[in-house]
């Protein structure tokens, strides 16, 4: 399983997130396909993401206590878009949060 962490400003919102989240899908041809919470992160939100009816899954996690966000693709789900995805919905997630890039923080 792939998991990449996307850095998240202090004080950010679960409403802020979903929000960006289900506008940065819309921009990549995303849909989500379940949302739910996972049990062992208690008080988080938990998405599975489609492109349409194409092979694999996206999973995106938020945990607002200690603030958490990241992607996970599992083995066993990738798909030809996965990797398309992971490499650009953390820059849109960021540039909606104004956050910079790692490598351009200081």
């Amino acid at each position: 399983m792939r998991e990449i962490e996307i850095p998240l400003p202090a004080g950010v919102d679960v409403e802020s997130i979903e929000g960006t989240l289900v506008e940065a899908c819309e921009q990549m041809g995303l849909r989500v396909r379940m949302r739910s919470t996972l049990a062992a992160y208690r008080g988080s939100l938990h998405w599975h993401l489609k492109r349409g009816n194409e092979r694999g899954i996206l999973e995106v996690t938020f945990v607002p206590e200690p603030t958490r966000l990241w992607l996970a693709v599992h083995a066993n789900r990738e798909g030809t878009w996965t990797d398309e995805a992971v490499t650009h919905l953390p820059t849109l997630l960021r540039q909606a949060l104004k956050q910079p890039a790692p490598d351009e923080a200081t």
